[in-house]
């Protein structure tokens, strides 16, 4: 069967999506606050839809500026993370979090602590709603039709490229497990490289609004 040619078939394989600095901006300047944190999260931090809808207050440690990532949700389904090298604490560009502080006081209180709590059911929302709700018809508005939240992933992993962070910080980052075999076994990134490299993202990304906005709800 590898031998045989089907004419006139051609599979189709869907385009990344990246984002451009400007385009992202322009989306969190048209935004509420709550999708302006979840777009952070999933652009500046490289999380999954999945992993940020997981996340609950307890995760996140003011003090040592760090988020944790242990579950992950889809649909109404809480589950570890896709992969046990997706488990991680990932460090903090302070403009990020205070961005997360920001929001915390203003977010809906649920018995779980959900960061992203539908206020209806007092459970997370489902990624697939917010998509065609939210981010596609703001995609639109720049210029990206359908635009999905792995677009954001794609951006942060385009954007750690394009400044030159080693291979081996960016596969620590974005949490995978298959991208080396020597990656995965020898070495690691220090926690100051790491937090380095997501303030040049979130530095690239945030409007300077924003950004005084956020300081100052923190200090």
């Amino acid at each position: 069967m590898l031998s045989v040619e089907i004419r006139g078939f051609r599979q189709r394989v869907r385009k990344k999506q990246v984002l451009t600095p400007a385009q992202f901006q322009t989306l969190l300047c048209n935004a509420d606050l709550r999708l302006q944190v979840m777009m952070t999260i999933a652009c500046c931090l490289g999380l999954r839809p999945s992993e940020f809808l997981g996340l609950q207050w307890p995760d996140l440690d003011v003090s040592r500026g760090v988020l944790m990532v242990s579950r992950s949700i889809t649909g109404s389904h809480v589950d570890a993370t896709k992969t046990p090298d997706s488990e991680d604490e990932i460090v903090l560009d302070a403009d990020v979090l205070a961005l997360l502080v920001q929001w915390k006081e203003q977010c809906p209180v649920t018995a779980d602590q959900w960061l992203f709590p539908n206020v209806d059911t007092g459970r997370p929302f489902h990624a697939d709603s917010l998509r065609d709700d939210h981010l596609h018809p703001a995609g639109q508005t720049i210029g990206i039709p359908n635009l999905g939240w792995y677009a954001f992933r794609h951006t942060y992993r385009t954007i750690l490229d394009d400044e030159g962070t080693p291979i081996g910080v960016q596969q620590k980052l974005m949490r995978h497990s298959d991208v080396r075999t020597t990656m995965n076994h020898y070495g690691t990134a220090y926690e100051k490289t790491k937090r380095q490299a997501n303030t040049l993202v979130a530095g690239r990304l945030l409007p300077e609004s924003m950004k005084a906005a956020s300081r100052a709800t923190i200090h």
